[in-house]
């Protein structure tokens, strides 16, 4: 019952602040417009930068060791916050002098307020982490949906009134506030963790965990977007950040809404395959997963392709048109993670999580080396063709490698088969009523309509529907 209710709360948590965040992000940008927005952008994304760098793997590690340590031997968890906190003061002074030399003068607002806005981010990412390991996912359910709530109403009150990047920074601090301030004096166990007096040496394995997992993280967060807004602002006008950002945003939301959903049942499901030793078992649900994460994502990207002009004016605005073709290249790249993300499943259910820091550490380097060549010269569509094809070489390369390595069946066949099928659908209908866009409503009707035909399309097919009606009875005897 316990796990139950871990996961609803979870997932009302991940949904909410998926659809918070969306439409938060669309009432900035229209109140701030392009110039503002990109200011804006740059400074969340400053924050964002330093918070990361400074923790690292901390909050992977604090949920991991939180989990399995407390109550009994939380003066480990205290000897590790003692030795990582030397570290972090380091890190932060020296992130914190290395952006002041490179954008000196180039700041948009104090630069102390940027930081003490990052040092509350930075105490709030480490709560949240441990509360994540004690398990008390209703604190944070309920913390998100409070502070995410005050967010939009600042914005929707004061920023639409006064639209500028100072409003807009305080309103976003008042959010960060609320959220630590619930999470702090909400779980009393806290207390407990910082209130211990006995260290301990013995924190080898944590401390290796630990800097395993910020090496994996830098990479990461060299290629997701981050990268390109630090050579988009140092090379493009600001508000090429601007149509940068939003690209990006729409392009992944339905990957971050579905994907990462899906992931949460996949990489349990699998490990407990890998656990019974049923490699065959294993390998299947690889192709089973990877050919129905198709069949959805495959419909929803080219329907974003096609009417991504009407989608970015209706929900941003004409001023933001300039974000249409990079959004049209970046949905490629996000088509592409999104069905391999279950081969980043399949590697962490066999225990070769090594496989994706060698790759990654490849993609960031090609795509540092991309956005260097690309930005100075096409601004936000070099940033979305540096990202982008960084990415799908990246997942190319990873997919290719465990099809081969673990002998894996992929379903090429399958994604031919979906892509001609949607692109014939989404063709057609935006031929007979693309000229009906009026509004958003329009479009979800649009969006809909074309993806419960192209079902209907798919399932005229017998093995499509003998093979979907297995999956279904197998996932159910085995969760």
């Amino acid at each position: 019952m316990k796990i139950i209710k871990d996961i609803s709360y979870s997932s009302v948590q991940n949904f909410t602040s998926f659809i918070y965040g969306f439409i938060i992000h669309i009432f900035l940008a229209r109140f701030l417009g392009t110039e503002e927005f990109g200011k804006y952008s740059f400074v969340i994304w400053m924050v964002g930068f330093l918070t990361t760098f400074v923790m690292l793997g901390l909050p992977t590690t604090m949920t991991k060791y939180v989990s399995q340590l407390y109550p009994n031997e939380t003066y480990k968890l205290r000897s590790f916050i003692k030795h990582y906190f030397p570290q972090g003061v380091g890190l932060f002074i020296l992130a914190s002098f290395l952006f002041y030399i490179i954008y000196k003068g180039k700041m948009f607002i104090n630069y102390f307020v940027v930081l003490a806005i990052t040092l509350v981010c930075i105490l709030n990412g480490l709560i949240i982490s441990i509360i994540s390991g004690l398990r008390n996912f209703k604190v944070l359910m309920y913390s998100s949906l409070i502070s995410q709530s005050v967010f939009l109403f600042l914005i929707l009150t004061v920023v639409k009134k006064i639209g500028n990047i100072y409003t807009a920074v305080i309103t976003y601090t008042v959010y960060v506030l609320v959220g630590f301030l619930i999470n702090f004096f909400s779980e009393k166990r806290l207390f407990k963790i910082f209130k211990e007096k006995i260290l301990s040496q013995k924190i080898d394995d944590i401390v290796k965990y630990y800097v395993y997992v910020s090496f994996a993280i830098i990479l990461d967060y060299i290629v997701w977007q981050n990268s390109e807004i630090f050579f988009l602002k140092l090379y493009s006008p600001i508000n090429e950040v601007s149509f940068y950002t939003v690209a990006f945003s729409v392009a992944y939301l339905p990957q971050r809404l579905l994907v990462s959903s899906v992931s949460k049942v996949i990489l349990p499901f699998m490990s407990n395959i890998y656990g019974k030793n049923e490699l065959d078992n294993l390998n299947k649900s690889y192709y089973v997963f990877t050919k129905y994460i198709s069949m959805i994502l495959i419909p929803i990207y080219l329907i974003l392709f096609f009417i991504a002009d009407r989608v970015i004016q209706l929900l941003y605005g004409t001023p933001y048109l300039s974000s249409v073709y990079p959004m049209k290249i970046i949905l490629f790249s996000a088509l592409i993670g999104g069905i391999a993300s279950v081969a980043s499943n399949y590697v962490h259910a066999v225990e070769k999580v090594d496989i994706i820091v060698k790759i990654g550490f490849f993609v960031a380097l090609l795509n540092l080396g991309l956005n260097i060549v690309f930005i100075p010269k096409y601004h936000s569509i070099g940033a979305a063709i540096g990202n982008s094809s960084a990415q799908i070489i990246g997942c190319l390369l990873g997919t290719f490698y465990l099809v081969f390595k673990f002998n894996l069946k992929f379903p090429w066949v399958n994604i031919v088969k979906y892509t001609i099928c949607s692109f014939i659908v989404c063709y057609i209908l935006n031929f007979l009523i693309s000229n009906q866009f009026q509004n958003i409503v329009h479009i979800i009707i649009y969006a809909l309509f074309c993806f419960f035909i192209y079902i209907g399309v798919i399932f005229l097919d017998p093995t499509e529907r003998n093979e979907f009606r297995k999956m279904l009875v197998k996932m159910n005897k085995e969760i």
